[in-house]
């Protein structure tokens, strides 16, 4: 999967949370890891909504590299209608819509799998 953690921290930016507590969150320092870290449980919960077990590894301990995880799915039903609810819930809770959630959206991929919504 192409990177996309830089293109959530660059939506983020735009975002305005109304809870304050999200939105010390959004600051520039944090903004970064804080687009890793959604970017991965967006992944994680597109690859449950699409009917996959998931399981989040690491590949190299994280005192070497904060962003070192392996994300593995594999094939367990035809969809989660729960984490889908709960995809849609942090990509509006946070104001995001990175490419990989575009992507399974499209018509071409609505084409190879059922429901359409995200």
């Amino acid at each position: 999967m192409p990177c996309c953690q830089a293109e959530v921290a660059r939506q983020l930016e735009a975002a305005t949370p109304s809870d304050s507590a999200i939105a010390a969150l959004f600051t520039i320092a944090a903004r970064r890891e804080l687009g890793s870290h959604l970017t991965n449980v967006v992944r994680g919960l597109a690859l449950q909504a699409h009917g996959y077990k998931v399981t989040v590894t690491e590949l190299v301990g994280w005192e070497h590299s904060a962003k070192n995880e392996l994300i593995l799915g594999k094939k367990a039903h035809k969809y989660d209608a729960a984490a889908r609810v709960q995809l849609r819930a942090v990509l509006d809770r946070f104001g995001i819509e990175p490419a990989i959630i575009r992507e399974l959206a499209s018509p071409r991929s609505r084409s190879r799998a059922e429901p359409s919504s995200v």
